[in-house]
């Protein structure tokens, strides 16, 4: 998932925030729904994202990263609207070295460095 648009860009920082990320549950764990989906990954784990520039929708590059809804419902209209499967699930995660703040799917997404897999979201 890329933004849509970005709205604030950061330095490397020590801002942590909780976000809610979709990933694609299989009988091996946790990968992503699009990128990274050979990596497994697990709740309680930490992960740290390869460095990277992505270009947003609106034309504006950003440092790449974990990238997280900052609600829940923001994660499901992602899951309702533009994808649709049954083994997607939604993870409270955290989000810390904050890259960018911005917008996918008309919801507030943020992207980070660093992030735990914290649990499930019903």
């Amino acid at each position: 998932m890329c933004l849509a648009s970005v709205k604030e860009t950061r330095k490397p920082n020590d801002d942590m925030m909780v976000g809610y990320k979709i990933f694609l549950k299989n009988s091996w764990g946790l990968s992503g729904e699009f990128y990274d989906m050979y990596t497994p990954k697990h709740a309680g784990e930490v992960y740290e994202a390869s460095y990277g520039r992505l270009y947003a929708s609106d034309g504006t590059y950003y440092d790449s990263g974990f990238h997280a809804f900052t609600t829940v419902k923001g994660a499901w209209t992602w899951i309702g609207g533009i994808v649709n499967h049954p083994n997607l699930v939604i993870y409270e995660v955290h989000i810390w070295d904050i890259r960018a703040i911005g917008t996918q799917h008309m919801s507030r997404c943020i992207v980070g460095k660093n992030m735990r897999i914290v649990k499930e979201v019903k």
